[in-house]
């Protein structure tokens, strides 16, 4: 059970390194709502009503940035922003 946990920590973080590096490079890119909310683990419902079925990588980081929760994402995000300052 530990090692598929870890796969989905790992998944999980990947997948916000590639949303937060595609929000610094090309913050207007449409990524698909279904593929997101699998990968970050985020309300999808809830996405596909604010958003619709596309939405850009910098209203992914806004999204999760506003979660009840703290999300990997904007930490990520945050961080590399400032390594490429």
């Amino acid at each position: 059970m530990t090692s598929l946990l870890a796969q989905l920590a790992d998944d999980q973080f990947a997948a916000c390194q590639i949303v937060a590096a595609i929000a610094h490079s090309a913050p207007d890119a449409q990524l698909p709502v279904s593929a997101l909310a699998q990968a970050l683990f985020l309300d999808e419902d809830e996405m596909r009503t604010l958003y619709g079925s596309h939405m850009t990588a910098s209203e992914v980081v806004t999204y999760a940035t506003n979660c009840p929760a703290s999300h990997l994402l904007t930490f990520i995000y945050s961080e590399g922003g400032k390594a490429d300052a």
